[in-house]
């Protein structure tokens, strides 16, 4: 992407409907760990992924999200945050765990402590 702050690749996947996607090299541990937790929600409840692939084609048709860097509007990543956010805390009864609920300390087998926790164990939470 031209002009970019830092280097972005930008691709897309020609799937039905196309997937548009932007691929940064910086920040990568931060940018994993949020991948994986985003990824962790997704398959924590089946209706997450489509519910914010929704929510931010709805955006983009409103004009909400910009396809401009920078923007004065949501990035698609702001929007998926808020959208997670609905889930963990918006709603009653919730359909997700809090990120304080996921890295809660746990022990293991052999009674040590550990943060992280198996995606099994938070399928138990529905």
């Amino acid at each position: 992407i031209p002009n970019a702050r830092v280097p972005i690749l930008k691709f897309t996947f020609d799937t039905k409907p196309m997937l548009e996607c932007d691929l940064s090299m910086s920040q990568i541990q931060q940018s994993f760990e949020t991948t994986k937790l985003m990824w962790t929600y997704s398959q924590l409840d089946e209706r997450v992924g489509p519910l914010v692939l929704i929510v931010r084609y709805w955006a983009e048709l409103t004009g909400i999200t910009e396809n401009v860097r920078p923007t004065n509007g949501f990035t698609n990543f702001q929007i998926t945050l808020l959208v997670l956010f609905y889930l963990t805390r918006g709603v009653e009864p919730r359909i997700l765990p809090t990120l304080d609920e996921i890295t809660k300390p746990t022990k293991n087998s052999n009674g040590e402590s550990m943060i992280c926790v198996n995606i099994h164990d938070l399928i138990r939470f529905k």
